[in-house]
C-alpha cells in the first residue's frame, strides 16, 4: 500500500471509530427505552466492530473515546466515563497501538484536568497494560508560563520520558486478583478490596525508589493503615538487625487527628496489638520512637526529630501531616484539609 493510500486508510478509520463512538453514547442516551432483547442485540452489532473492524496502527474505538474525553467542550456528542467502560464491555483491547505507537492511556495522559485522568484510566485498566515505548515523545499543550524557544524540545522529550515510565508502573502494579493475606491482631477479617489496598502498599514499597502513603490518603482508611503497621510488625524484618526495636512500622501523626488515630486503634485492631506514644518534642527521647507502633506529636512550634530527620510541623490548622516509616524509610507529607487537590493521589502514588 502507497503512503497516500495508507494515510487515507487511517482517515477512513479514524472517521470510522468516531462513527461507532457516536452510536455508542447514542444507545447510552436511548437505552432506557429499549428492552433487553433489543439492547443485546444492538450490543453484539456493536461489539463485532469494536473487536474486529480496527486493525494495527490504526486509531480504535477506544482511542476516539479517549480523544473525545479531551475535546468535551468543542463537540455535540462527548464520551463519559459510562461510554468508555461500556466499549471495554465490548471487547475493546486497552493495548491497542495507533499510527503514533499511543495506547488510550497515552491519549489520555495529555488530558488538562488531571481528575479526569485518574478517572478514565481505571475506567481503562480492567486488566494489566504492556510496557510500551513510545517512537515519538508526546506533544503536550503549552503550559500558561511561556517558554523559550530552546526550552520547548526539551519540555516535550521529558514530559514523553515521564508517560512511558507511568506507563510502564501502571503494567507492574498489582491485578485485581492479587490480594494480600490478611495480617494477625485484626478485629476482623479484610474485604478483598481492602486485601488488595493492603497488596499495593506493600508493592508501592518494594519499588525503586521506595514509595510511602501520603496522609490525605489515609483518612477513611484505617483499617488499611492498621493492616499495614501490623502486617510490618509481624512479618517483616528490620533493615538493620542488631538494633533491637519492637516494630518495623511506626505511623507518626500530630495531634489534630489524635482522636481518629485512637478509635481506629481500639475499634479495628485486639486489645494490646499496637504500641502508641505521646511524643511532645525532640527533648523527650526522641531515639525511642522506632519502638513503637502509632506516635501523636503535640508540638506543632517545635521540631520533631524522627531518628536523623527533622520535620518541620507548621503552626496552620491545614498543616496536618502523617508519616508512614516502613524498613528505616521516610516518607512524609503534608495533607490540606480540603478534599480539592486529593485527585493528585494516583500521580503521588506511582511517582
Amino acid at each position: 500500500m502507497s503512503p497516500i493510500d495508507q494515510k487515507d486508510f487511517r482517515k477512513e478509520c479514524d472517521n470510522l471509530a468516531e462513527l461507532v463512538l457516536s452510536f455508542v453514547i447514542i444507545l447510552q442516551s436511548i437505552s432506557p427505552w429499549l428492552n433487553s432483547q433489543e439492547k443485546e442485540q444492538l450490543k453484539k452489532y456493536y461489539s463485532n466492530y469494536i473487536r474486529d473492524l480496527f486493525p494495527g496502527r490504526t486509531n480504535t474505538v477506544l482511542h476516539a473515546a479517549a480523544q473525545n474525553r479531551m475535546m468535551t467542550g468543542f463537540k455535540r456528542f462527548f464520551a463519559s466515563l459510562k461510554d468508555i467502560k461500556l466499549i471495554r464491555k465490548l471487547r475493546a483491547d486497552p493495548n491497542a497501538i495507533d499510527q503514533d505507537c499511543r495506547t488510550p492511556l497515552h491519549i489520555l495522559a495529555q488530558m488538562q484536568y488531571t481528575c479526569l485522568v485518574e478517572k478514565s484510566i481505571y475506567s481503562i485498566r480492567l486488566r494489566r497494560p504492556r510496557p510500551v515505548r513510545l517512537r515519538r515523545p508526546v506533544r503536550l499543550r503549552p503550559p500558561p508560563l511561556p517558554l523559550h524557544p530552546s526550552d520547548e524540545d526539551f519540555y516535550e522529550e521529558d514530559y514523553g520520558f515521564h508517560v512511558e515510565a507511568f506507563i510502564n508502573v501502571l503494567a507492574r502494579s498489582p491485578l485485581v486478583t492479587e490480594i494480600e493475606a490478611t495480617p494477625p491482631n485484626l478485629a476482623n477479617p479484610l474485604l478483598p478490596h481492602k486485601r488488595w489496598c493492603l497488596r499495593s502498599l506493600l508493592w508501592r514499597e518494594s519499588e525503586d525508589p521506595a514509595g510511602g502513603l501520603f496522609a490525605y490518603q489515609c483518612l477513611n482508611k484505617e483499617e488499611c493503615i492498621a493492616s499495614l503497621i501490623l502486617h510490618h510488625k509481624h512479618f517483616c524484618i528490620p533493615t538493620y538487625p542488631w538494633e533491637e526495636f519492637f516494630t518495623s512500622a511506626t505511623l507518626t501523626v500530630c495531634s489534630g487527628i489524635s482522636g481518629k488515630m485512637k478509635n481506629m486503634i481500639k475499634q479495628v485492631c485486639k486489645i494490646g496489638s499496637l504500641k502508641l506514644l505521646r511524643f511532645d518534642g525532640p527533648m523527650h527521647a526522641g531515639f525511642h520512637l522506632p519502638n513503637y507502633d502509632v506516635v501523636i506529636a503535640t508540638g506543632f512550634e517545635k521540631k520533631l526529630l524522627c531518628l536523623d530527620h527533622d520535620l518541620n510541623c507548621f503552626k496552620q490548622p491545614r498543616s496536618r501531616w502523617a508519616e508512614i516509616r516502613v524498613g528505616r524509610n521516610v516518607c512524609q507529607s503534608q495533607t490540606p484539609s480540603e478534599s480539592r487537590t486529593t485527585w493528585i493521589s494516583a500521580m503521588d502514588y506511582l511517582s
